[in-house]
C-alpha cells in the first residue's frame, strides 16, 4: 500500500459576504482567527443556505477592505497581518 505523506502548509480561509466575513489562518504551527476587539459573543447567521453557517460576532468583521488586507498579507509573508487583533486556537 502506498503512502502518502500530509503536508502542513499555510492556510487561509474566508467565509461571510453582504458585509460580514470571518476568516482564519494556519501557519505550519499555530491557528489564528481574527479577533474583533468590539465584538460581542452574540451568534450572527452568515448564510442560511445547505448547512448553513454561523459565527459569534467578535470573530466577524464588517469591513472588506480589513478582510482583503488579512488575505494579501497572509499570501505574501504567510503570517498573520500583525496590525489586525488575532486568536490563537
Amino acid at each position: 500500500m502506498r503512502q502518502v505523506k500530509l503536508l502542513t502548509v499555510p492556510d487561509f480561509n474566508v467565509i461571510g459576504g453582504k458585509g460580514l466575513y470571518a476568516f482564519d489562518c494556519r501557519t505550519e504551527d499555530r491557528e489564528y482567527r481574527y479577533h474583533n476587539l468590539l465584538g460581542g459573543d452574540t451568534e450572527i447567521t452568515l448564510w442560511r443556505s445547505d448547512q448553513g453557517g454561523d459565527c459569534t460576532e467578535k470573530y466577524l468583521c464588517a469591513a472588506l477592505d480589513i478582510a482583503l488586507q488579512a488575505a494579501q498579507y497572509f499570501c505574501a509573508q504567510g503570517t498573520p497581518d500583525p496590525t489586525l487583533s488575532w486568536e490563537k486556537y
